[in-house]
């Protein structure tokens, strides 16, 4: 409770960005209408889809149960092969150990990680994964976050409140 309230203080919204991209992903996708109602972890999952489309995405674990619920929604079809452009991590865990790092990505490939403050474990590994990855742009909510390798970008770290 008390790691939500500091996250919460710290966070920003749109206008507190300032960077063109974090702010269009955050005014057209993140921010619409038309996903309220659902938890963090999918709204960030399903914005990033929605307004990204990549074209080749995979996961560390396609039984997991947030892989199950995207393919029930329509929103991928089918999990592809490296060189990934969009990657679906259900804990920071399979983020640091799958396939997204062992077979690349694409140039502007994003990574998408759940249940960052889930418990201390997961806490740690996603500590860790940030000391790990390179130059990216960060959008990271309480529950979930989004690593963006954009190469026309300069690296940023963006709390965001929803």
């Amino acid at each position: 409770m008390l790691h939500r309230l500091w996250f919460n203080l710290r966070a920003r919204n749109r206008h507190g960005t300032h960077s063109p991209f974090a702010y269009a992903f955050l005014d057209q996708a993140l921010y619409s209408r038309k996903y309220k109602g659902m938890d963090t972890e999918r709204r960030l999952l399903c914005a990033a889809l929605d307004h990204l489309e990549p074209e080749r995405v995979g996961t560390a674990s396609p039984d997991g149960p947030m892989a199950q619920w995207l393919l029930s929604t329509g929103r991928v079809k089918a999990w592809g092969g490296p060189p990934y452009d969009f990657f679906l991590a259900e804990t920071p865990g399979d983020a640091r150990s799958g396939p997204f790092r062992r077979h690349g990505r694409n140039a502007d490939a994003c990574l998408y990680v759940g249940g960052i403050r889930k418990n201390r474990k997961a806490r740690a590994n996603w500590q860790a994964l940030l000391a790990e990855t390179g130059p990216c742009v960060l959008l990271e909510t309480h529950a979930a976050a989004l690593l963006c390798f954009r190469a026309a970008q300069a690296p940023q770290h963006f709390k965001i409140r929803i």
